[in-house]
């Protein structure tokens, strides 16, 4: 009952009164093909990144592994259009537009970044804390009502019970505040908030995780990472996970290895 224990007035709540409750549509999960792409830098040799070939399909859920500064965060920040690559081509098969138009091929290079990002959902390492946000706000940043049919799906999957003090809810618990209902969560903790946050999403059918468990024990790692799993699976979108560790990657469909710098 949300209203046991009304929110503080200090404290408002970033969403609006406008924020609705509706199942926004699936859009069509897209195939992605990397052909001879390369990334490089002023002042190396040597490419960042080499990506032969590589093929990424609806459905799946994909492991990237490699050792640090070997271009896991370079590959994601390509398929988040967050650069583009120095040569190659990233192609994009089925891809549905704002319009609703299919395309059965375009170059991502022609896909406007905003675009883009409608189909895509990230979560990286270096996620902010937001403290000073409610933990509720903090999970979907005024983009979702907490009744939202993707946030209710989201939290079947990240149960934030754990981390609550108890007989709280999450709109009346505050990240690092020092007054009531305040509390410093663990990085661990603050980690699991952000993948709420890059759950709650649901209509975006492109999923990409870096290093999601850093900052948590190995058994809530692997208990999260399932449930992402199949949550993936059942829904037909594409997930990538990075990760410096094969033990997170264990039941992915597929694990890729990059090794100098390259993916072959």
């Amino acid at each position: 009952d949300q209203g046991a224990l009304p929110q503080k007035k200090s404290h408002p709540s970033i969403v609006s009164e406008q924020t609705l409750s509706v199942s926004r549509p699936r859009i069509a999960t897209p195939t992605i093909e990397f052909k001879d792409v390369e990334v490089r830098v002023p002042l190396r040799e040597e490419p960042i990144l080499t990506v032969k070939s590589l093929t990424l399909a609806p459905g799946e859920v994909v492991g990237i592994v490699g050792e640090k500064g070997q271009g896991k965060t370079t590959l994601l920040r390509l398929l988040m259009k967050q650069i583009e690559p120095t040569s190659g081509q990233i192609l994009v098969r089925n891809f549905e537009d704002v319009d609703g138009k299919v395309h059965d091929e375009i170059d991502l290079a022609e896909i406007s970044t905003a675009v883009w990002h409608k189909l895509v959902s990230k979560l990286y390492q270096d996620y902010p804390r937001l403290d000073g946000l409610s933990v509720s706000d903090a999970s979907h940043l005024g983009s979702r009502a907490d009744n939202d049919p993707g946030m209710l799906k989201a939290r079947e999957i990240v149960d934030l019970t754990d981390i609550l003090p108890k007989g709280l809810e999450p709109h009346q618990v505050w990240i690092g505040s020092t007054e009531d209902n305040g509390v410093t969560f663990s990085g661990g903790q603050i980690q699991w908030i952000a993948v709420l946050r890059a759950l709650a999403f649901d209509e975006k059918p492109v999923l990409l995780l870096d290093e999601p468990g850093a900052h948590a024990d190995p058994r809530s790692e692997n208990d999260m990472l399932s449930r992402i799993k199949t949550a993936s699976r059942d829904s037909g979108k594409l997930t990538v996970i990075v990760s410096h560790r094969y033990g997170t990657l264990t039941d992915v469909d597929r694990i890729i290895v990059i090794d100098k710098h390259t993916i072959a």
